[in-house]
Protein backbone atom coordinates (compact mmCIF):
# COMPACT_ATOMS: atom_id res chain seq x y z
CA UNK A 1 0.00 0.00 0.00
CA UNK A 2 1.29 3.56 -1.18
CA UNK A 3 0.63 6.38 2.21
CA UNK A 4 1.41 9.34 2.59
CA UNK A 5 0.94 10.97 6.09
CA UNK A 6 0.62 14.56 7.07
CA UNK A 7 0.48 17.36 10.15
CA UNK A 8 -1.41 20.51 9.48
CA UNK A 9 -2.85 23.46 11.36
CA UNK A 10 -5.47 25.46 10.23
CA UNK A 11 -6.16 28.98 12.27
CA UNK A 12 -9.31 29.91 12.96
CA UNK A 13 -11.61 31.16 10.20
CA UNK A 14 -9.49 30.18 7.78
CA UNK A 15 -9.83 26.93 5.19
CA UNK A 16 -7.01 25.23 3.89
CA UNK A 17 -7.00 22.90 0.55
CA UNK A 18 -5.53 19.23 0.45
CA UNK A 19 -5.50 17.46 -2.92
CA UNK A 20 -5.50 13.63 -2.21
CA UNK A 21 -5.39 12.63 -6.31
CA UNK A 22 -7.82 11.34 -8.53
CA UNK A 23 -8.43 7.44 -7.51
CA UNK A 24 -7.10 7.84 -3.54
CA UNK A 25 -8.65 7.85 -0.50
CA UNK A 26 -7.87 9.97 3.01
CA UNK A 27 -8.36 9.83 6.54
CA UNK A 28 -8.62 13.08 8.44
CA UNK A 29 -7.86 12.60 12.75
CA UNK A 30 -8.43 15.80 14.30
CA UNK A 31 -5.58 16.30 17.08
CA UNK A 32 -7.34 19.68 18.64
CA UNK A 33 -9.89 22.30 17.75
CA UNK A 34 -13.17 22.20 15.62
CA UNK A 35 -12.64 21.32 11.81
CA UNK A 36 -15.54 21.09 9.12
CA UNK A 37 -14.67 18.89 6.15
CA UNK A 38 -17.27 17.34 3.84
CA UNK A 39 -19.73 18.87 5.22
CA UNK A 40 -18.77 17.07 8.90
CA UNK A 41 -17.97 18.88 11.78
CA UNK A 42 -15.15 17.28 13.68
CA UNK A 43 -13.30 17.26 16.94
CA UNK A 44 -10.62 16.47 19.07
CA UNK A 45 -10.43 12.79 18.51
CA UNK A 46 -12.73 12.41 15.32
CA UNK A 47 -11.88 11.01 12.18
CA UNK A 48 -13.27 10.50 8.92
CA UNK A 49 -12.99 8.87 6.09
CA UNK A 50 -12.54 10.29 2.84
CA UNK A 51 -13.26 8.50 -0.70
CA UNK A 52 -14.16 9.84 -4.40
CA UNK A 53 -12.73 13.28 -3.49
CA UNK A 54 -9.70 14.05 -5.08
CA UNK A 55 -9.33 17.55 -3.48
CA UNK A 56 -10.66 18.09 0.42
CA UNK A 57 -11.36 21.55 2.07
CA UNK A 58 -10.90 21.83 5.59
CA UNK A 59 -12.22 24.72 7.69
CA UNK A 60 -11.69 25.60 11.36
CA UNK A 61 -14.02 27.58 13.62
CA UNK A 62 -10.91 27.56 16.16
CA UNK A 63 -7.17 27.04 15.91
CA UNK A 64 -7.40 23.26 14.83
CA UNK A 65 -4.29 20.38 14.53
CA UNK A 66 -5.00 17.57 12.54
CA UNK A 67 -3.46 14.30 10.93
CA UNK A 68 -4.55 13.80 7.38
CA UNK A 69 -3.57 10.26 5.43
CA UNK A 70 -3.43 10.06 1.81
CA UNK A 71 -3.89 6.73 0.74
CA UNK A 72 -4.16 4.08 -2.07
Amino acid sequence: QDAEIYFGRVEKDQTVAANLGEGRYGWIHVISGRIRALNENLSPGDGAAISQAAKLDLSASEASEFLLFNLN
